[in-house]
């Protein structure tokens, strides 16, 4: 069974991106090397801010798309605090199935 990893990676610019891999150390030194997604191959990822973890991939999915959903200052709580998750999502997700890794 694959664990799935959400992640989200700080840019040079202070950007934020999220994604979604198998391997978060492999895919993190693909974006440095201008091979991951287009959106780190114009904006250099520094750093990895924050990874979940869960069994599925769906629900990898699906926590990837409503973190993208938020704005950039929600963001940045969630990545301070880890509770801004019930507060975003709950009764949206199965929070159950994400565990911090980060």
């Amino acid at each position: 069974m694959h664990k799935y990893y959400i992640y989200i990676l700080r840019c040079k610019e202070n950007e934020l991106y999220t994604g979604i891999t198998t391997d978060v150390v492999k895919r993190f030194e693909e974006h440095k090397a201008g091979k991951g997604a287009k959106y780190t191959k114009s904006h250099t990822p520094i750093g990895i801010e924050a990874i979940w973890e869960t069994n599925d991939k769906g629900k990898a999915l699906k926590l990837e798309f409503r973190i993208k959903q938020l704005i950039k200052e929600e963001k940045e709580e969630l990545i301070k605090d880890n509770s801004k998750l019930k507060l975003y999502f709950k009764g949206i997700l199965d929070l159950r199935s994400y565990r911090r890794k980060k």
